[in-house]
């Protein structure tokens, strides 16, 4: 993992009580973080998936136990299918 990349992602969250990890930095009209990483912007919760998990299976989406699309907190991040 690029400490750099790293760096910058933590740099633009806020950690909350309930758990969640506000996105602070740039937003979609639907409220999911964006992200420059690896060369091309990824929504900041798949970014941090990758970041503190590893790669997202193919054919998989990263998804919110806390219903929140701003959370970036790898603990509320699991893959699932649509």
């Amino acid at each position: 993992m690029d400490y750099r990349e790293m760096k910058r992602f933590m740099d633009k969250v806020t950690p909350l009580d309930t758990g969640c990890v506000r996105w602070d930095a740039c937003k979609n009209k639907w409220g999911y973080g964006l992200f420059g990483f690896r060369g091309r912007v990824h929504l900041a919760h798949r970014a941090s998936y990758i970041m503190f998990r590893g790669p997202i299976p193919e054919g998989l989406c990263v998804c919110h136990t806390c219903d929140n699309p701003w959370c970036v907190n790898a603990d509320h991040l699991f893959v699932a299918t649509h």
